[in-house]
């Protein structure tokens, strides 16, 4: 059996464990009924945007009617209870809604495009993606990265994509170039056909 999670002896950052906590408001709302004192805390965290800035701890002692003392002790005490809630109680966090975010292009044609995909693509995977020819002027993408974001019941999927296919031998021309620092700084804003264009012109046998 799991140990109970135990506070750390340093003081922990009243901002960060607020910011934490406003990150996981599902949760949070399935601890409200047990009666605890923090429940009003609870209650003003619902109503916090995690990517916004947020009011300060003050303007929340001030919105509660509660001294400095008060905030800091229910701050922890929610804190502490959810720590050791979610080390015995896997359905206290839950992620089940899925959404993929694709951010392709550059600079100017820097776009994301938001969807719901059955399979998520992994790296080095070739997506294709022909409905954004006409803007990007390319309907072929490869992903570079992959990354996992969990917030609000929801588990964001970022996927990073770069113009063009898979290509073993155009990878191995652009890292050649690039060992020998022939490929101009600049280039990094060609599409990928000027690319190709480019690294054969530096390296026509190969």
């Amino acid at each position: 059996m799991r140990k109970r999670t135990e506070t750390p002896r340093e003081p922990l950052s009243a901002g960060k464990m607020l910011y934490n906590l406003s990150r996981v408001k599902p949760a949070l709302l399935k601890m409200q009924p047990n009666g605890k004192d923090y429940a009003p805390l609870i209650g003003v965290i619902q109503t916090l945007d995690p990517e916004a800035k947020g009011p300060t701890g003050k303007a929340i002692q001030q919105q509660l009617g509660i001294g400095a003392a008060v905030y800091r002790r229910w701050l922890e005490m929610l804190y502490q209870d959810f720590m050791a809630l979610i080390a015995v109680d896997a359905d206290v966090l839950e992620f089940t809604e899925v959404e993929h975010v694709f951010y392709v292009g550059r600079d100017a044609t820097r776009m994301e495009v938001r969807c719901r995909l059955a399979v998520t693509p992994r790296v080095g995977e070739t997506v294709e993606l022909h409905f954004l020819s006409a803007f990007l002027e390319e309907g072929s993408f490869q992903v570079t990265r992959v990354d996992h974001e969990y917030v609000q019941g929801k588990t964001l999927i970022h996927v990073s994509l770069e113009e063009g296919s898979h290509d073993v031998y155009f990878k191995h021309l652009l890292a050649r170039a690039r060992f020998e620092n022939k490929w101009p700084r600049d280039a990094w804003e060609m599409h990928h056909y000027q690319q190709r264009e480019l690294l054969l012109k530096l390296y026509p046998k190969g």
